[in-house]
């Protein structure tokens, strides 16, 4: 089973200006990558705050769908992460990087 989680991400503003002019994928975890949809909470740069971070880390705890839909949507990547499946998911990072 997979364990939930709160992505946060938080650079300097000159490195996060590079960054997104040289990143066009619309998402940063590796989940949400793989999945092609936000399926854990990021939080990039202004909206890390140590509220927003206990904010979200909560409300996996008292939201039982949201934890539901979760674990069902965390089968895909789980199974993309095997080490049979090692190739495949390196081709999806790769055709997903380019094709933003």
């Amino acid at each position: 089973s997979t364990t939930p989680m709160v992505v946060a991400y938080r650079t300097s503003k000159l490195n996060y200006w590079i960054l997104k002019k040289l990143i066009k994928i619309p998402q940063i975890s590796l989940p949400n990558i793989l999945c092609e949809e936000r399926i854990v909470t990021e939080l990039i740069q202004d909206e890390v705050s140590p509220i927003n971070l206990a904010n979200e880390a909560l409300a996996w705890r008292l939201d039982s769908d949201r934890m539901t839909e979760f674990h069902d949507k965390s089968k895909h990547f789980n199974n993309m992460l095997l080490p049979q499946n090692d190739i495949e998911t390196a081709k999806v990072v790769i055709s997903l990087c380019k094709a933003r």
